[in-house]
């Protein structure tokens, strides 16, 4: 391990984001109707997380900090989502989750980092390191251009599985209702994925992804306002995806110049390495 480091030039770090992803194991893991096979992907899913903070995140890309400030809007955005969701159950007489809190929980976090893992951490970066070998440098536009191409692909390929459900659930309603919940189903995967990508390119950070992935499931999935009124669906599915197609659009140089350094950084490395190893 000293010899890897001593390789890749940095030291091991226990970034805080670690520690608090260990919460959801905390609370999920000992019981709460959870079963075995859950608690196994909920361990998967920390370790797949920490290694990546410790072994690739550590080295995060000299970026302008201020850009973590673009999670806040999102997070007060989630925040209201639960307030609102709150006040109908109150005013309807009906309990704020719909289903069992531990059910809610447990299909919110696997579903945050399990698609979070897949169509950011991978799919990204692996859009980020082919636009640079490439065009040898990473754009404002390139940056763009990858956040809607991965909010598409986790929106429509990620989602498309969930439509079979979606029809045998409402199969007792008109088929306008079934088509058009069918479609604001993909619609609303695709504004989600537009605001975590975007997120992910302008913080280099997976934690903001996955904590919001997490809270917006919760809102979506737990509660009933969102399930009962296709209208309040839909205004917030435009919401989410007026705001990913702007935060996607608004990429900066700073953000591009961060990503060429990181990932001419990496490439540097794995050519140190591979001379290493031939010598």
């Amino acid at each position: 391990m000293k010899q890897i480091q001593k390789i890749l030039k940095f030291k091991l770090k226990w970034p805080w984001q670690i520690a608090l992803m260990l919460i959801p194991l905390i609370l999920l893991y000992p019981g709460f109707g959870v079963d075995r096979t859950i608690k196994i992907r909920l361990v998967i899913g920390w370790v797949i997380y920490a290694v990546f903070e410790l072994l690739v995140n550590v080295r995060r890309f000299p970026r302008d900090r201020k850009n973590d400030r673009k999670v806040i809007p999102l997070f007060l955005l989630v925040g209201a989502e639960f307030v609102v969701d709150g006040i109908y159950a109150y005013v309807n007489h009906l309990p704020f989750f719909r289903y069992p809190v531990s059910a809610v929980l447990q299909n919110a976090f696997l579903n945050g980092w399990r698609e979070e893992i897949y169509s950011t951490l991978i799919l990204v970066t692996a859009l980020l390191s082919l636009f640079y070998h490439w065009k040898k440098k990473i754009t404002k536009r390139h940056l763009t251009l990858i956040s809607f191409a991965a909010g598409f692909i986790f929106g429509v390929f990620g989602h498309i599985e969930n439509l079979p459900g979606l029809w045998q659930v409402n199969k007792d309603k008109p088929q306008y209702f079934i088509i058009m919940a069918c479609s604001l189903h993909i619609v609303n995967a695709i504004a989600g994925g537009l605001i975590f990508k975007s997120i992910f390119l302008k913080t280099g950070s997976l934690f903001y992804c996955i904590l919001l992935h997490f809270l917006v499931d919760v809102s979506r999935i737990g509660t009933f306002f969102p399930n009962e009124s296709q209208i309040y669906g839909t205004i917030l599915m435009f919401i989410y995806l007026i705001y990913g197609a702007y935060e996607s659009i608004r990429m900066d140089e700073t953000v591009a110049n961060g990503w060429n350094r990181r990932l001419k950084r990496a490439n540097n490395d794995s050519m140190e390495i591979s001379i290493k190893e031939l010598n």
